[in-house]
């Protein structure tokens, strides 16, 4: 997770540097729509937008134990 911070952090710096989105894209082997996502999340919640999220699951699958027959 850290090295995946890091990959974040560093798309933002160069976006700051004036880095152009396809330079970047290509230099880590990712797409442009990734860069400009994290770019845009960047600019909406800052460098604390960045850090890894925990996702809980959609569905809960506590009620599976029924018996459907």
């Amino acid at each position: 997770m850290e090295r995946e911070l890091k990959r974040r952090r560093w798309i933002v710096h160069k976006k700051i540097q004036g880095g152009n989105e396809k330079d970047i894209a290509a230099a880590l082997r990712i797409s442009v729509w990734t860069v400009r996502r994290w770019w845009r999340v960047y600019r909406e919640e800052g460098w604390s937008g960045l850090e890894i999220k925990s996702r809980k699951p959609r569905i809960s699958h506590k009620n599976t134990t029924k018996d459907y027959r």
